[in-house]
């Protein structure tokens, strides 16, 4: 992991190559998004806005090549963007008054303001969670090794929502 970290500050464009793949394993397995994260505050801590604002055009541009190419689309790149941009204030509010609890309430604001747009744009949430939900099973479903019926996503629906919230 250390020299992980220490690949990554060595320049942007290695920092962007290494921020793009944990883009691209962060579609395959969601603690590699958090990681990804740490990585563009630990830019912006270390290095500042300008060296950290290089790396993430660096790695928006390779993610959106990654994206279009294996994909066809940019949809899975927004998010990711997005995670970035609020990793970037957050991370450049503490670099500057050197004060976590303005962090912290930074972070929880902009989390406010993520859960009230994925609300306002979301009408059902059971709906939702279900369509995703049923997404993820019919890849496995081919096999009739897993059999789910429409009560058990219901519960997964809802308890799906309360962990993202978490996440």
């Amino acid at each position: 992991m250390f020299s992980l970290v220490r690949a990554f500050m060595r320049g942007p464009f290695i920092a962007g190559i290494i921020l793009s793949s944990c883009f691209a394993l962060g579609l395959l397995l969601s603690p590699f998004t958090l990681f990804s994260n740490a990585l563009v505050s630990l830019m912006v801590l270390r290095n500042g806005f300008s060296k950290a604002l290089s790396v993430f055009s660096i790695s928006v541009a390779l993610c959106a090549v990654m994206c279009f190419a294996i994909l066809g689309n940019l949809a899975p790149l927004l998010p990711a963007v997005l995670f970035w941009i609020a990793a970037i204030i957050v991370a450049l509010s503490l670099r500057i008054t050197r004060d976590y609890s303005l962090s912290l309430l930074l972070s929880t604001m902009l989390v406010f303001v993520y859960l009230v747009l994925f609300r306002v744009n979301v009408t059902d949430l059971d709906e939702f969670w279900s369509e995703k939900i049923m997404e993820f099973v019919s890849l496995f479903s081919e096999s009739d090794r897993v059999k789910i019926n429409d009560d058990q996503i219901r519960l997964l629906s809802s308890q799906v929502h309360f962990f993202w919230i978490v996440l």
